[in-house]
């Protein structure tokens, strides 16, 4: 036989794949078993997991305005401007709207209810309800355990949690409690005080104790800011068209009712602030006329009740003709003048606001005062707007971003342009009243050549006349203002409500669960099995030995317990391991078939992988069918014996060394036609022994007396001893162990029998614990 040394393959062929499947499936089954037992759990004592959605619609008004005078300002693009969707988005999940939806819902106070060892969100469904002192410390973040009594009271419990001692009203943060434990006994409708918390409970109206009898409840308290914090995790904001102005507002919750009004809330929250901003600028115009108005009416009732008296006392009711048309034409000029004066105030505001350096988005703007100057209305509307773009920067913490500095050099400018504008406009201003006031004394001097009653009379008409004009002008400006402010609507709009998507949980997903768990009951065992396999360095299967020579296995030794007695024949001959003995003893027949001389050579890569042992056995095999059987024990470095009952005195060392005589170490064992020489003493130079000329003529006489001759030799891996006796052998049996003998080293020992070569070799696979794998047939006795 001719030994050709084949290449490692590291790389599972689907053969193996499927036997390594069926050698270990009750693994994989029980693996798959426990998988789905835990997926099963997970399912069942999950807290479900819904999502609830909104969509809200972002409109975009910026080509709304297209009117002059006040109402084109104020619902110019500096209130109803073009959205822009990012930015809107920004401000929808401001801290200021989340603390305000916040604060609306009273979610200081969180409700659950304790079932399947889990705390269940009871939001809307607690039977009771807490009432937090807050100007009173209050413990936040543990979970305080409430267990109602039919008879109205109630025992609270913390069970050793960490705690936070917080002033609601001031917002600090007081200290801390570590491991906090405590249990308190309370009544419904009473107070409950200590150091660290003073809270009062009761009763929902529609709730009753019978029915929340000795079940487990709970309730936490939080801060705004923590809220915050966990609602801006939890609310997602998608845009699902980009070129639409949708926004899709989401979040995942355990309580539907809860998300709902979260979402809900948030929505009405900007959308009131989205108004707010509209209607800033109606009601600070508003507020400057009210102002005036008030400073008017006073002067105005003074001077309507002196012309009431001075008609009164003087009993005139009528001026004639001249006099009716003088009055006429001063009241004209007055009205003038008064529109002239209501402007001069309005430019003294302007100063006074530049003065103060007073917030610019608070600046009535001139059309909503009557003043018609198309640059000075610009000027404010770009003062107004950059302020405006300032604000929202620094509002959503932006304070270093460099648009704020360009916008600060900005409004710095249009500050001292408008304060220019504004100058030149009070001079013309200033040149107008005087021009004004001079045709109404040219009037009143007109009017002083009446009689001296009609001629006072026409003062106090003309103080009451033009107090009543400026009155009635600011009046209408009113009116535009409030009609402004009425009309404006918020810039987004509510498509769908919050409402819950799908018509299950979003988590757990049961099927899904089962299937994760079946494909990981399947995939994770298996594969740690595929990965095993694929690192083992030693021989665990017939096809290892395959991968790496073609040297033909001829047996496969069946897994033997340890005993005394080690001759399986004399111990167990109907046992398992026999039969694998006779099974090999067949196999080595039809391999020597032909030999005229049968001499077989035992050996292993290394020591522990049974050589010896199946030298005694091969060998007890064959003096078993009453061939004349010879076992050498070559292994001249070891005095141990495999066979009891022997003269370890006497022995191959000392033949060899020309001691003792052949006869002399040949010994009778008590197993019929089985002889033994045992190794003898150990020498100091055994591979020199085993080269003498003395080997020849011992194995010339056991050829001429022994039918079979079995060799025991030392391992191929440790010493070269083997290789000095391996010529006289006809078959070379090399004897590797399941799970011990290294595929490296096998191979190792196979190239350099290869290199010297050295043919008629064969394997051995010990310690075979499968009877699934034995080779050929048995009938096995139990």
């Amino acid at each position: 036989m001719n030994q050709q040394k084949l290449p490692e393959q590291n790389i599972l062929n689907i053969q193996d794949i499927f036997k390594l499947f069926f050698k270990n499936i009750w693994i994989v089954i029980s693996c798959i078993i426990v998988a789905l037992g835990i997926a099963y759990f997970y399912n069942w004592y999950s807290i479900p997991t819904f999502k609830v959605s909104a969509t809200l619609l972002l409109k975009d008004n910026s080509g709304s305005s297209s009117s002059s005078g006040e109402s084109r300002y104020i619902n110019s693009e500096l209130l109803s401007r073009s959205q822009n969707i990012q930015n809107e988005l920004e401000i929808i999940k401001s801290f200021p709207n989340i603390s305000q939806t916040v604060r609306n819902l009273n979610l200081e106070v969180s409700y659950y209810e304790y079932k399947n060892y889990q705390y269940y969100n009871a939001y809307n469904e607690s039977p009771f309800k807490v009432f937090i002192f807050k100007e009173h410390p209050q413990l936040v973040g543990p979970v305080f355990d409430v267990i109602l009594n039919s008879d109205g009271s109630y025992a609270l419990k913390v069970e050793k949690q960490d705690a936070m001692v917080y002033n609601y009203n001031t917002g600090h943060k007081i200290g801390e409690r570590k491991d906090l434990e405590f249990s308190i006994n309370g009544n419904v409708g009473q107070v409950v005080e200590t150091d660290d918390f003073k809270i009062l409970v009761t009763i929902n109206e529609n709730d009753s104790l019978l029915s929340s009898d000795n079940r487990r409840f709970a309730f936490k308290l939080s801060t705004i800011k923590q809220l915050v914090s966990h609602y801006e995790q939890k609310l997602e904001f998608n845009i699902p068209d980009r070129l639409g102005t949708f926004i899709e507002i989401s979040m995942k919750t355990n309580s539907v009712q809860l998300g709902e009004d979260i979402i809900n809330e948030l929505i009405q929250v900007y959308s009131e602030s989205n108004l707010e901003k509209k209607n800033h600028l109606a009601n600070m115009t508003l507020e400057y006329i009210d102002e005036q108005l008030d400073e008017v009416s006073a002067s105005l009732n003074l001077t309507e009740n002196n012309l009431q008296k001075f008609m009164s006392q003087n009993k005139l009711m009528n001026i004639d003709e001249q006099s009716t048309r003088l009055a006429q034409q001063r009241l004209d000029l007055q009205n003038q003048l008064a529109e002239l004066m209501t402007q001069k105030r309005y430019y003294d505001y302007i100063k006074e606001y530049n003065s103060d350096n007073s917030d610019d988005t608070q600046i009535v703007p001139p059309s909503a005062m009557g003043v018609q100057d198309p640059l000075l209305n610009n000027l404010i509307e770009e003062l107004s707007t950059a302020q405006t773009q300032k604000d929202n920067l620094i509002q959503n913490n932006q304070q270093r971003n460099p648009i704020v500095n360009r916008l600060d050099i900005q409004i710095k400018n249009l500050k001292n342009t408008v304060s220019e504008n504004i100058a030149a406009a009070a001079r013309s201003n200033e040149i107008s009243i005087n021009e004004m006031q001079s045709r109404i004394e040219r009037i009143e001097r007109e009017m002083s050549e009446l009689p001296e009653t009609q001629m006072q009379m026409g003062g106090i008409q003309r103080n009451y006349n033009l107090n009543n004009s400026i009155y009635n002008y600011l009046l209408e400006k009113q009116a535009e203002a409030k009609i402004t402010k009425a009309s404006n609507l918020p810039d987004n709009e509510v498509i769908e409500p919050a409402h819950m998507v799908g018509l299950s949980p979003v988590s757990p997903k049961n099927m899904m669960n089962y299937l994760i768990a079946l494909f990981l009951g399947f995939t994770f065992p298996f594969s740690i099995l595929l990965f095993k396999s694929f690192l083992k360095s030693t021989i665990t299967t017939q096809e290892d030995i395959e991968n790496i020579t073609n040297a033909i296995v001829v047996g496969k030794v069946f897994h033997f317990s340890e005993r005394k007695e080690k001759n399986v024949f004399v111990s167990s001959p109907n046992d398992k391991t026999a039969e694998t003995f006779r099974t090999l003893r067949t196999n080595l027949n039809f391999a020597m078939n032909g030999s005229s001389h049968k001499t077989i050579l035992v050996t292993s890569c290394l020591s522990g992988e049974g050589k010896s042992f199946n030298a005694l056995n091969i060998a007890a095999s064959y003096a078993q069918m009453g061939k004349k059987t010879i076992l050498l024990d070559f292994d001249l470095r070891n005095s141990h014996s495999v066979i009891k009952k022997v003269d370890k005195t006497t022995g191959l060392s000392l033949f060899l060394n020309e001691e003792v005589a052949l006869n002399e170490i040949i010994q009778k064992t008590e197993f019929k036609n089985l002889d033994f020489i045992h190794s003898g003493p150990v020498p100091p130079n055994p591979l020199d022994l085993m080269e003498k000329e003395m080997v020849v003529n011992l194995f010339d006489f056991l050829r001429k007396n022994y039918e079979y001759i079995i060799l025991d030799s030392p391992p191929l891996a440790q010493v070269s001893d083997a290789l000095a006796i391996i010529r006289y052998s006809n078959l070379n049996l090399i004897v590797t162990r399941y799970n011990v003998t290294k595929k490296k080293l096998l191979r190792l020992v196979l190239s350099e029998l290869k290199n010297k070569d050295i043919n008629n070799v064969y394997i051995v696979l010990n310690d075979n614990k499968l009877v699934s794998e034995q080779m050929g047939y048995g009938y096995y006795k139990k």
